[in-house]
């Protein structure tokens, strides 16, 4: 910066400016029953605030956190995060809860079932972005994946037993169960 005054006398300062990128407020969610698993992706922020597309909401300071629904229904889970330096960002995502508007067990293929943890799942006429969760038997996601190929080739090293593979296309949900065995 330089000053100048009337006279024609003049002085500068020079000094280093840092510009914050604003933090990533992007977040995954596991749904328990009634309850949703919120976990934040970006830590070490100042805080976290999540709104429930209806009057509840919560301010917290740790990137999990977990809420109770009382009705089922489609919810619009937004999430703001803030750093120290008081940059902020944030992203929503539809979350059901109870429902399913759509759901299918036809229009997926698994090949081969059973498997060995090496199998292809395809989907017919995919739609835009696609969605692909694997649960093991107790309900907990192994595996995630978002993309738009309609054929995903899947290598996981599983244990044996029998998992649920849940696609979402375009707001129809698919649902099949997978048997490993070694």
């Amino acid at each position: 910066m330089v000053a100048v005054v009337p006279q024609g006398c003049s002085d500068s300062i020079t000094q280093v400016v840092t510009v914050n990128a604003n933090p990533k407020s992007n977040f995954t969610y596991i749904l328990n029953g009634s309850e949703v698993d919120l976990k934040a992706t970006q830590v070490e922020l100042t805080k976290y605030q999540w709104k429930f597309g209806n009057t509840d909401r919560a301010t917290t300071s740790v990137v999990n956190f977990s809420h109770s629904i009382k009705t089922s229904d489609q919810y619009n889970v937004c999430l703001k995060v803030t750093d120290a330096a008081e940059c902020n960002s944030e992203s929503c995502k539809k979350v059901s809860v109870g429902i399913s508007t759509l759901t299918k067990s036809s229009g997926i293929k698994i090949y081969p079932n059973p498997n060995t943890g090496i199998f292809a799942i395809e989907i017919g006429e995919p739609k835009g972005e696609l969605s692909i969760e694997i649960y093991n038997q107790i309900g907990q996601i192994i595996y995630k994946s978002e993309g738009s190929l309609a054929t995903l080739n899947i290598d996981l090293n599983l244990a044996v037993g029998l998992y649920l593979v849940k696609a979402e296309n375009n707001g129809i949900l698919y649902n099949q169960r997978i048997i490993v065995k070694k």
